[in-house]
């Protein structure tokens, strides 16, 4: 976490640099949705209004030129990404098999529910 030393530029920012590099944004957010979430369903295609709000709070928050059907194509490919699914699956190699396999399973539910297997043809 940083805090700014001057009081007027605005609040303390946070960054994840546990696991930087350059990419898609709605990769760390398909991370979250499908592999952390209880219900698979909300991460697959019951993702609907969680990537609206999703999509109205960057259009709010300033940003610009990022369609929404942009962004579900990014969450798609966040969740089919083999490379960034293995990543994630490997900072549990210290875990139980139950527990990596249980979240391996929710991502492969979530790509089925996605149509993700043409992203990846």
């Amino acid at each position: 976490m940083f805090l700014p030393n001057d009081s007027r530029a605005g609040g303390e920012r946070l960054f994840d640099w546990g696991a930087w590099r350059p990419g898609l944004p709605a990769i760390d957010l398909a991370c979250m949705m499908a592999m952390h979430w209880f219900s698979p369903n909300a991460a697959g295609a019951s993702s609907g209004p969680f990537l609206d709000h999703y999509h109205a709070t960057l259009l709010a928050s300033g940003v610009k030129g990022y369609d929404r059907a942009v962004l579900d194509h990014d969450y798609r490919s966040g969740c089919a990404d083999p490379d960034d699914d293995a990543h994630h699956l490997g900072q549990h190699r210290h875990s139980s098999p139950s527990v990596w396999l249980y979240n391996f399973e929710r991502i492969m539910l979530a790509v089925d529910d996605l149509g993700c297997h043409e992203l990846l043809a």
